[in-house]
Order: C-alpha cells, then sequence, then structure tokens
C-alpha cells in the first residue's frame, strides 16, 4: 500500500516521515488550513514557504497553492471533463518539464523487485534535473497509486519552480517537513481531481460512500482514500457533514491480527493460533487469499468434503495439514463454534479491520485502531461486509472506535468479493443536527 507522504531523494534532500503520524500529512483542507496558522512563524517553514507565497503575488499558503494548481492545469491544457481520466497526468509533465520512469511490465523479474516501494515505503522520488527539468521515478505499475505518486511528486516540483527555473538553492536546504508534505498531499489531489469537475450534485445523499468511490475514486483513477480525502476538501454540499471516513479491509488468513480480534476471549487459544498463523505464513506466506483460507478450512474442519481443488496441493501443506490438524482441532474444542465459524468465513466481521481513518478536526493525540481490530457485531460494516454484492446502507449508530465515539449518521457502501478477499467497506461518519 501506497504511504501518503512520498519522498525526495538525493540533493540532499530526506526526513524522518515514518516518526510522524500518517494521518497528519492527510489533513483535507479545512485541517490544513489550520495546521498552516499553526505553524506559520516557524522559520523552517517559511524558508520554502515564502518565495512561493511571493511567487503567487503575497497570496496565503493555501491560496497560493490553489492559484498555483489552477494555472498549472489551464497552461498545461490537462483537464478534460470528457476524458477518461479527466486530468492528463502526461500533459501536466512535460508542461514542468519531468522526466516519468516506470518500473517494467509485470512479467518481468526487474518488476517484481522494482513495483515495490523503497525500504522506507515510498512509491516514488523526485529529483532536479539541472535548473529546468526534473526526473520523476515511480515504483509502482498500480494506475490509481502511480497517479496519486505522479501528482504528488510533481506537485513538490510546483512548490520549488520559480518562472521556468528550479528553486534548487530552496530545494537543497529545506528538510522534510510534515506542513510541507500535508499542503503537497492536498495539492496532488487538487491536481487529480479539480474541483470544477466533481459533479457534487447527486440526487439521493443518502448514497455519499458510493459517490466517493463510483464519481471520485473510480472516474479519476485515484485510490480510494485520496478521493474520500477530496470529498473532506470540498464535499461541503450535503445535509449531513461528514466527521470521519474509514475504509474497512480483510485480513489475509495468515495475519495473526485476526486471530487475536476472533479469539481475544480464549487467552490460550489466541496464543497458540497466533503461533500457527506464524508458521503458516512463513512457510506459505505468498498463497492466495483464496489458498490460505482454503488451509485454515483443511485444519480446522478435516472432515469438511474436500474440493477438487485440494486435490492438487503441495507436499508441504500436506504435511502442514497432518502436523496442524489435530493439535488446532483440540485446541478450539471448548471454544464458542460461532467463532471458530466465523474464523474460516471470509464474510463475518472477524476478517474486517479499519485499513484507514480521515478524521475531520482529529485530536492530536487521539487513537483509531489501523489494521488492527474487527468490525462490531450488528453493524451496517458487519451487514455490508455479508452482503454478496455492491449494497448500500445507512443509519444511525452509536460508534466506539477508538476515539471515535459517539452518535452518528452512519453511511456504508460494500463493494467486491469476500471469498476471494477483494471486499471493502467504506463508512462516511456524519454528524447529527445539533
Amino acid at each position: 500500500m501506497t504511504v501518503w507522504a512520498s519522498s525526495h531523494s538525493g540533493e540532499s534532500r530526506s526526513g524522518k516521515a515514518g516518526e510522524r503520524a500518517a494521518w497528519r500529512t492527510s489533513l483535507c483542507r479545512e485541517d490544513l488550513q489550520r495546521l498552516l496558522h499553526e505553524t506559520s512563524g516557524a522559520d523552517s517553514v517559511l524558508r520554502w514557504a515564502r518565495p512561493f507565497m511571493r511567487r503567487s503575488g503575497n497570496l496565503p499558503l493555501l491560496s497560493a497553492a490553489d492559484s498555483s494548481i489552477s494555472d498549472v492545469l489551464a497552461q498545461s491544457g490537462a483537464a478534460d471533463d470528457a476524458g477518461s481520466p479527466p486530468v492528463r497526468l502526461t500533459r501536466i509533465a512535460r508542461h514542468l518539464g519531468v522526466r516519468l520512469y516506470f518500473p517494467p511490465p509485470a512479467d518481468s523479474h526487474v518488476a517484481r523487485e522494482q513495483s515495490t516501494p523503497d525500504p522506507r515505503g515510498y512509491f516514488g522520488t523526485i529529483v532536479p534535473d539541472g535548473d529546468r527539468g526534473w526526473v520523476l521515478h515511480v515504483r509502482t505499475r498500480i494506475e490509481r497509486f502511480a497517479r496519486e505518486t505522479v501528482a504528488h511528486e510533481m506537485s513538490h516540483a510546483i512548490l520549488f519552480r520559480r518562472a521556468e527555473r528550479n528553486d534548487l538553492l530552496a530545494w537543497r536546504s529545506a528538510d522534510w517537513s510534515e506542513t510541507e508534505e500535508s499542503l503537497v498531499n492536498y495539492m496532488a489531489r487538487s491536481l487529480l481531481a479539480p474541483a470544477n469537475l466533481v459533479d457534487l450534485t447527486t440526487g439521493d445523499s443518502r448514497s455519499l460512500s458510493s459517490f466517493v468511490v463510483k464519481r471520485i475514486a473510480h472516474r479519476f483513477r485515484v485510490p480510494y482514500r485520496v478521493a474520500a480525502a477530496r470529498w473532506l476538501d470540498i464535499g461541503d454540499r450535503f445535509e449531513r457533514p461528514v466527521r470521519a471516513f474509514i475504509l474497512w479491509r480483510q485480513y489475509h488468513p495468515f495475519d495473526e491480527r485476526r486471530v487475536v480480534a476472533c479469539f481475544s476471549h480464549y487467552a490460550d487459544a489466541t496464543r497458540q493460533l497466533r503461533r500457527v498463523s506464524r508458521i503458516l505464513n512463513g512457510a506459505l506466506g505468498h498463497y492466495s487469499f483464496v489458498d490460505a483460507l482454503g488451509l485454515w478450512r483443511r485444519i480446522l474442519h478435516p472432515d469438511w468434503p474436500h474440493p477438487a481443488a485440494w486435490a492438487t496441493t503441495s507436499p508441504r501443506e500436506e504435511e502442514l495439514v497432518r502436523e496442524m490438524s489435530p493439535f488446532c482441532v483440540q485446541l478450539v474444542r471448548d471454544v464458542d463454534p460461532t467463532r471458530v465459524e466465523a474464523f474460516v468465513d471470509s464474510s463475518s466481521r472477524f476478517f474486517f479491520r479499519p485499513e484507514w481513518v480521515l478524521w475531520r478536526g482529529r485530536p492530536l493525540d487521539s487513537f483509531v485502531p489501523e489494521r488492527r481490530g474487527a468490525a462490531r457485531a450488528g453493524s451496517l460494516v458487519e451487514a455490508s461486509a455479508a452482503a454478496g454484492e455492491s449494497a448500500h446502507s445507512s443509519a444511525v449508530e452509536n460508534v466506539n472506535i477508538g476515539d471515535l465515539r459517539g452518535e452518528y449518521f452512519v453511511d456504508a457502501f460494500g463493494h467486491g468479493s469476500a471469498e476471494k478477499g477483494l471486499r471493502f467497506v467504506l463508512c462516511a461518519y456524519c454528524d447529527l443536527p445539533e
């Protein structure tokens, strides 16, 4: 998965993004405005911001960013409402003098090495090419992540562009900045989905989550997180203001955090099954979702009818089944049978946990679990996860997800195959009227 704050590389630009809370670099426009106000007096911020604001007629920093993005879109001719997607990033790259490099095709062994984040978790790097051009290396061929990466890195170039030249002195002297990354992520969203091309007029205000998925993420070919953040930037026309978006995704069957979520009330079973999960992941971690889930079913239910696919299993899998099955069956003997069934049911609530959280007005020291836990029993997430096809539902719920608590109008949209591990549920948590 992409990291939302990509890096500079070369030219002495390096940072410690991993030491900051990731959500602080994915702020919506309202929260970014607040952050910029809080940090406006910091010399480290003004070092790179002052020249940029001067070039925009001494506008405030966020207004200068909006103006620069509008100018780039207009001058490059990249935006076309009838286009698919509506924004052509290659035109922006030509306008800025950015040379793009992508990894080889997916069937190449080189691609398998390059189409992954570097050790710091980044999907792209950009460096100046003299004082007039840029070189941008993208480390993924997945279109939505590649588009986000290209837009993010080109937004760095826009910040350090003075007329037709690169401000190399400012580039080299500016350290990694949470403020710069937050602003650049906002600029990237503005490039990818310009406000004038996002049609916010829908006939049914209750279908907010499906609108974000279909009309922003799919239409503009961006990750769901980028689409949700863009809604928080500009989507203030619906009757219920969104407090937070959470994307719920499925665990991989070998993920030991799923064991904790499902069997947390059974200490010994949790401890031992976590150990089994680690063994399975170490031996067969390359297994797809379907194959991994099938292996767990074989281990916990050796008497079930065997699908034809099981006849072609590897010798290593057969060895693990023979070794693990008697032990695991004995281990869950005193566990609630419904928990055991849920553990091997790909649509159960125990398979779904928050993948990411976007929370407007989030307190600095707040906590919301990400990539751990499980959906609550009786929640819209559980119902949407279990639905067999695309499903939209909404209701007022009492929410208790870490520090995100209270009564909210919840709008949920579920999509994808649960049996293949591809199902997700996007939830919008909307404030209720006072």
